[in-house]
């Protein structure tokens, strides 16, 4: 709604804060938030997690590298929906990747080492072992890399020596099913009599072979319980994200939002003026007389300066400038100097609804024709605004 002010409208007018996390009464916009970074590659509006985040809600807004700030409809990017988990079960064929050993042969002619490279008899590859060896002979050995594919009772042999070394796989994370089920899906969690609280799957090898975060023991054809819940999302708007994004989740508590109408102060213009002092090189722009138009950002130009000279500073005076870009060159007393900002004035706001919206060159004195809680940000020299509650 259109409103004029013109009197007593203005007795409870505040000053607002240009921010993108502060409202204009002074709170923060974000009331908590949390994150990820373990992603898959979408340019939907499908968000998949490989690691359940059970804190992100319906409603948050969605940030980081290709997320859109704000959507074809001016609204930014939120969590639209939480897809049920969904729990399923299957049969295990074995267990198989490591995170215990057992030694089975010591061997010969060996020298400690670190992530030695070993091989296997069954399926497994890239298990790399350090090992502690007396005599020639391996006594410890500790995994460095798990690798993949491995099932218990693999036998492992560690490279170099006598090549007689062995091991013998007791304990796996990997999991191996008599069936394909490709419903399972990295960070979905498995319960089953053996599996450890809170184990998951870390990496999909195919639909038959998962890497799992703890190592298990558990009896052939155990049945096996899969929940996805916390691991997918529908957002409002597509995005473009890659692979393992930083991204976060933010609350904002729109409920408690206190909504202004925003009074436009200044829009300012370009001017011309002759009224400096006579310079010869250097960044310093003296005036006769102070003049409240000039601000800094604005640009200079005239006979006698170089082109993208730039106010930067304007001394207490009121009549000293510093200036940045190329030096002045010689200038004589009352040039015909003008003042302009390289933009238009602009000014971009956060409605009531949470939606986002730009206002280009809006006329001096005008109140904007929206309910607005933030000012995210200013161009082009606009100036002295004012909400009113």
């Amino acid at each position: 709604m259109i409103r004029n002010y013109f009197t007593d409208s203005f007795k409870g007018g505040v000053v607002p804060v240009v921010s993108t996390t502060q409202l204009i009464d002074g709170t923060t916009k974000i009331a908590y938030s949390t994150a990820s970074n373990d992603n898959n590659a979408s340019t939907t509006t499908s968000l998949v997690l490989k690691a359940k985040n059970q804190d992100i809600e319906v409603g948050m807004l969605v940030s980081g590298a290709g997320v859109p700030a704000i959507n074809t409809a001016n609204f930014p990017c939120l969590i639209e929906r939480i897809i049920p988990g969904q729990t399923f079960s299957s049969d295990n064929q074995d267990t198989a990747v490591n995170t215990a050993i057992t030694l089975t042969a010591g061997g010969s002619g060996y020298t400690g080492a670190t992530a030695v490279a070993t091989t296997s008899n069954g399926a497994g590859t890239g298990m790399t072992i350090t090992t502690t060896v007396v005599a020639g002979a391996v006594t410890v050995g500790v995994i460095v890399n798990s690798g993949k594919g491995y099932a218990i009772g693999d036998i492992v042999t560690i490279a170099g020596g006598g090549g007689d070394a062995t091991f013998t796989i007791s304990a796996t994370t990997s999991l191996v099913l008599t069936t394909a089920n490709a419903n399972i899906q990295q960070g979905m969690t498995l319960e089953a009599v053996g599996i450890p609280s809170g184990t998951s799957v870390t990496e999909v090898i195919n639909s038959n072979t998962f890497v799992l975060s703890a190592a298990l023991v558990i009896p052939l054809n155990t049945p096996i319980t899969y929940d996805s819940e916390g691991l997918n999302f529908t957002l409002n708007t597509a995005v473009n994200v890659g692979n393992n994004v930083a991204l976060t989740y933010a609350v904002i508590n729109q409920g408690y939002w206190k909504e202004y109408n925003l009074y436009i102060g200044t829009t300012p213009a370009s001017f011309t003026i002759q009224n400096n002092v006579a310079v010869t090189g250097g960044q310093t722009l003296t005036l006769n007389t102070p003049d409240p138009r000039i601000q800094v950002g604005m640009t200079v130009g005239g006979i006698g300066i170089p082109a993208g000279v730039t106010v930067t500073v304007i001394n207490a005076d009121g009549i000293t400038l510093t200036v940045a870009g190329s030096a002045i060159g010689t200038l004589g007393a009352n040039a015909l100097l003008t003042y302009s900002f390289s933009v238009l004035p602009s000014i971009t706001v956060t409605t009531i609804d949470n939606n986002q919206l730009t206002f280009s060159n809006p006329a001096q004195g005008f109140v904007l024709p929206v309910s607005v809680v933030q000012v995210n940000s200013v161009a082009g020299g606009l100036t002295n605004l004012l909400a009113l509650d």
